[in-house]
């Protein structure tokens, strides 16, 4: 454009108006990148300072419409609110769509928020949800963009409806952070939902109260496999999350409740129930752990306390009395375990290498007792009476049996009535021979008692042969 024909223009523009050197350029820079006078004049207020003037020069230099920009030329947005609703348009957005959050209450951020929504692909129901001034949106609480996030992932109305409520705080969250500052709760229900996790599951952290690392501990457990049961024992708001992580490791460990119960208390801080945890994972009884398992008693006053007990682990005799008997043993030959549906069973301890073992009086199982076991060559079994045991199931699973190995004289089978999958799996020698009291009653149970073969089922019976017809492709 001719300069002095530009200089003519802008006489006219600011004839009779007060404009300062800034503000003279926005007017100039409108006219040499192609504006007309009426979006020139529409912008050469004095009401509108430089940074107003720019923002409304850059709409009409991106070609919105003069409807367009009067949504955000108002002298009541800040230049970043007037910026952010600019970029809606520039986005493609309708007019209505602006307009829901064309609002000076709103701060830019939150605005940001909402342009994100639409531009995602978010319907207007889904960023009604979360278009409201209750709703913070800053970089360190930001609730509209745990909302927003959540639709994007694919919640429904009503799953998102569970923590789009302002009480809830989504920030920065941090373990050390104390009354909840940039704390993230939000964040937590909202990966739940995410995670496949019922509503139900979800509902049992949405408190208000739990902070977020408490909310994340309760999450952890339902979604590592615990049960609701016994995710109830440490969904208390009563408890820490470092207390909460010592419960949920316990049920992880194979912990019973009760044996968990004993340490479950807002008494024991989190290294105390760390502790009582560590004496029951390394084989310590009830009643030694009881010794130290006191809040008295500092966490470092409590490992030294165990260490000297596990030192004597090997010396030590236990009493146990449950659903398997009453019988004392020792932890040097089994532990005592719990299968996946919680049913107790002793396990031999071959990390021990101990060879001679017995079997304590009045036990009626032996299920998975060698289960994964190496049994060393020179493995005999001592005073080991099973003429009371009934369920010898899965007892050698998975076991490498020796080359002369026998079964000693008290092996007695005559009682039994389930030897499902005894052997299966089961590393045996070719010539493998049983005792005389190694009977299968012709009521018992022996699917896949075997691996893959029938041979060692002669003359084990003590009437007639079996029809294994029907189960030797399973066998």
């Amino acid at each position: 454009m001719d300069e002095k024909l530009l200089q003519e223009m802008i006489d006219k523009i600011t004839k009779g108006k007060e404009f300062n050197e800034n503000q003279i350029d926005e007017i100039q820079e409108g006219f040499e990148n192609g504006l007309s006078m009426e979006q020139i004049q529409f912008y050469a207020d004095s009401k509108f300072d430089c940074e107003y003037m720019h923002q409304i020069r850059l709409g009409f230099e991106n070609d919105l419409t003069m409807e367009q920009v009067q949504v955000f030329a108002k002298p009541e947005f800040s230049k970043m609110q007037m910026e952010q609703l600019r970029w809606g348009f520039q986005n493609g957005l309708t007019i209505e769509q602006v307009q829901l959050y064309a609002n000076p209450k709103l701060k830019s951020k939150q605005m940001q928020e909402i342009r994100f929504g639409f531009k995602s692909g978010l319907t207007m129901e889904q960023v009604q949800m979360y278009a409201k001034l209750e709703f913070d949106a800053r970089h360190d609480n930001n609730q509209m963009w745990e909302i927003r996030k959540g639709f994007e992932n694919g919640l429904t109305m009503r799953q998102v409806q569970m923590y789009a409520d302002p009480k809830y705080r989504a920030g920065y969250c941090s373990p050390t952070v104390k009354h909840h500052i940039g704390d993230n709760q939000m964040e937590e229900i909202r990966k739940g939902l995410e995670h496949g996790l019922t509503m139900r599951q979800v509902q049992m952290y949405t408190d208000f109260k739990f902070n977020c690392y408490q909310m994340n501990t309760i999450r952890k457990g339902i979604e590592e496999g615990l049960s609701m049961k016994q995710v109830q024992v440490y969904a208390d708001i009563d408890f820490d999350f470092l207390q909460m992580e010592q419960i949920k490791k316990g049920f992880e460990e194979g912990l019973s409740t009760k044996h968990i119960q004993m340490y479950a208390n807002p008494k024991f801080n989190g290294n105390q129930m760390e502790e009582i945890r560590l004496g029951f994972k390394h084989g310590l009884t009830m009643e030694q752990i009881q010794v130290y398992a006191k809040p008295k008693f500092s966490f470092e006053k409590m490992l030294e306390m165990r260490e000297e007990m596990e030192s004597h682990l090997s010396e030590i005799t236990m009493y146990y009395k449950g659903e398997l008997g009453e019988f004392n043993y020792s932890e040097n030959d089994f532990t005592i375990l719990q299968d996946k549906d919680g049913k107790e069973y002793l396990h031999y301890n071959d990390e021990i290498g101990n060879t001679i073992l017995n079997l304590p009086k009045g036990i009626t199982s032996t299920r998975h007792m060698f289960d994964g076991c190496y049994l060393p060559d020179d493995f005999k079994f001592g005073d080991f009476d099973t003429s009371e045991v009934t369920d010898m199931s899965s007892m050698f699973e998975n076991c490498s049996i020796p080359d002369e190995f026998t079964f000693g004289n008290g092996f007695d089978t005559r009682n039994v009535k389930d030897m499902s999958c005894m052997f299966n799996g089961c590393s045996m020698p070719e010539d493998f021979v049983f005792n005389d009291k190694f009977v299968i009653n012709d009521d018992c149970i022996v699917e896949n008692m075997f691996d893959d073969s029938t041979k060692y089922f002669e003359g084990l019976f003590p009437s007639e042969e079996p029809n294994l017809e029907t189960d030797e492709e399973e066998i």
